[in-house]
């Protein structure tokens, strides 16, 4: 019975790690700074933008800046001005600050072009929004902000809220504070409009809608001087493979790379993580440019948890475990569809393009593909301990 005893709390403990293992994933110290430093293409140093110019604080996927007839790569800690258009691609966002007067982010398959640039107290920031969506917050009283679309332009003065343009139609959506809009729209807190085509129709916030604007909150900001070098560095994580998660703070980042500017005498600190390989942590402390590389983050493959056959009274751990398991994966998947733009709930309202709905129907097909392929693994695990317990009753 003491050997019985024994053989149950270990199963039980193997089994309570191994679940911790695939929920967590298994923290190995990566080498040096905690992964591979890759200099990459050479960019300038970071500086400071001024009042002139706003700075790219955070980038995860791909973006681009056309200034002056020709695209290039944008990336944390470049800059933009007047004349510029950023565009963001698929399964990508970008931070940008302004100043102390506003910032904003840019979701996927979103272009904007800004054409009036001064975050000096009592300045003024003009984006025309060309198409996808739009978060932006601008602090009470400090200039006048406003976002030109193709159904005319909303106006503010100190509010979050968020702007989404797309075949003529526009959702204005406020968090806090109000905007203004053309044939005498006014958006309180807490209630969206769509204009565009017909008449005005107003809304109380969504849930989606909602829940995008609760990103204003993880908007990347930092102190910015207006002259000099900004003491702080641009910290870039690749991962490999490509499509992992990036987390930081609990919170998706990303997939496959990501990228902010950190004040020096931060330490930042991500997760890199994807179903079937090992979850591995990054910790970068930021104390001088040495810190501007590349970290390529590699993810070995988790190989299935091997149970000891008499690990019967281990069952129900077991599956306490894969259940967590499927809840973790469930919710870091839709933090993940939160910072990609709700693509299935834009796709419902008709703002999405075919071509665009049609990507976004792929990354719904792959999602389901992938928790197919999960629910397939449990389903064998389940056999698995099945047939531990069918040898356990042929050998009483």
């Amino acid at each position: 019975m003491k050997k019985e005893n024994r053989f149950a709390a270990a199963t039980a403990a193997a089994v309570a790690l191994l679940a911790a293992g695939f929920l967590l994933g298994r923290w190995a110290e990566l080498p040096g700074s905690g992964g591979k430093k890759s200099a990459g293409a050479e960019r300038a140093p970071l500086a400071a933008p001024g009042p002139a110019r706003g700075m790219v604080t955070f980038r995860t996927g791909e973006a681009f800046r056309l200034r002056s007839g020709e695209w290039a790569v944008l990336e944390a800690g470049d800059l933009v001005e007047p004349g510029d258009t950023v565009k963001v691609v698929d399964n990508g966002a970008v931070d940008l600050q302004f100043g102390t007067l506003a910032a904003a982010r840019l979701l996927w398959n979103s272009s904007a072009a800004f054409e009036a640039v001064d975050s000096s107290e009592g300045g003024e920031l003009t984006v025309r929004l060309i198409s996808g969506t739009g978060l932006f917050t601008v602090r009470p009283g400090a200039g006048r902000v406003g976002v030109m679309t193709p159904a005319g332009a909303l106006t503010v003065t100190g509010t979050e809220f968020l702007v989404r343009s797309s075949g003529g139609t526009v959702l204005a959506a406020v968090g806090e504070g109000s905007v203004t809009g053309p044939e005498g729209i006014q958006v309180p807190a807490g209630r969206q409009v769509r204009f565009g085509g017909g008449s005005p129709v107003y809304e109380e916030l969504t849930p989606s809608v909602r829940e995008e604007l609760e990103e204003l909150r993880r908007v990347r900001r930092v102190d910015l001087p207006d002259t000099g070098l900004p003491r702080m560095a641009r910290v870039v994580v690749e991962t490999s493979p490509g499509d992992a998660l990036i987390l930081r703070d609990g919170q998706v980042l990303g997939r496959g790379s990501s990228a902010l500017v950190v004040p020096f005498g931060e330490t930042v600190r991500f997760d890199v993580a994807k179903k079937g390989y090992r979850t591995r942590s990054l910790e970068i402390p930021v104390v001088s440019l040495e810190a501007d590389k590349k970290y390529l983050v590699r993810l070995e493959l988790d190989p299935s948890p091997e149970f000891p056959d008499d690990g019967a009274e281990g069952l129900p751990a077991v599956k306490g475990g894969t259940g967590a398991l499927e809840r973790e994966i469930e919710n870091r998947e839709s933090q993940y569809r939160t910072l990609s733009g709700g693509a299935g709930e834009l796709e419902r309202k008709g703002g999405l393009s075919r071509r665009e709905a049609e990507a976004a129907l792929g990354r719904v097909a792959e999602l389901e593909s992938r928790t197919a392929a999960l629910a397939a693994a449990l389903a064998a695990e389940r056999e698995r301990m099945r047939q531990v317990l069918e040898r356990l009753r042929d050998d009483e």
